[in-house]
């Protein structure tokens, strides 16, 4: 199998990061690169920085139109939480919510041209390490730009942080390539575990 070419993609949320998540990814790219693979930097030019808050927007949105049903004639079986969230997508428009997914389409075009030139980009799952118990699944900051561009992802193990818990380093594929993402992340297991 030929060595894949990889984007180190830190992302535009990459301050969020834990010291263990940054020497994660960094010690990944050192392994991969010893073992053959092309690894190069990239950063993540505009909008790309604006698809967070963009996928908010649209969730939100989503969220409340979904469940108006639910909110109109069952509030007070809805959590406070869940109840602050519809709220909250109320009050954003549909002409705000267009914007958002026109934007998305137009990142995900820019996303595909750069796959011409990388077979996979590695870039944090998570702020840090996962949480212990089952309480929680973590901080999805790291996933909701990939999620919102609709493009397949796929976590590598092989690390760990200060509590012995995992620490996630992801391989993001182009929109409807989920196979030769597949084939990319199986190289590189067998490489860094």
């Amino acid at each position: 199998t030929t060595a894949p070419r990889i984007g180190l993609c830190h992302t535009p949320q990459w301050s969020e990061a834990a010291p263990e998540t940054r020497q994660a990814i960094e010690t990944t790219a050192e392994r991969i690169r010893a073992e053959g693979a092309h690894v190069e930097e990239i950063g993540m030019p505009e909008p790309f920085p604006t698809l967070v808050d963009l996928q908010n927007r649209v969730m939100l949105f989503e969220l409340a139109r979904n469940l108006r049903f639910e909110f109109d004639h069952h509030q007070e079986q809805i959590s406070d939480k869940l109840r602050r969230l519809i709220e909250a997508g109320k009050s954003v428009s549909y002409e705000n919510y267009a914007e958002a997914l026109m934007i998305r389409d137009l990142c995900r075009q820019m996303l595909s041209d750069l796959f011409i030139s990388f077979d996979a980009l590695l870039s944090p799952s998570a702020p840090g390490e996962a949480p212990a118990g089952h309480a929680a699944t973590g901080n999805p900051l790291f996933n909701r730009m990939w999620t919102f561009l609709q493009v397949p992802c796929i976590n590598v193990p092989g690390h760990l942080g200060p509590n012995g818990l995992p620490v996630g380093v992801q391989l993001i594929g182009t929109f409807g390539q989920d196979d030769p993402l597949l084939a990319t992340a199986a190289w590189m297991e067998k490489r860094i575990t």
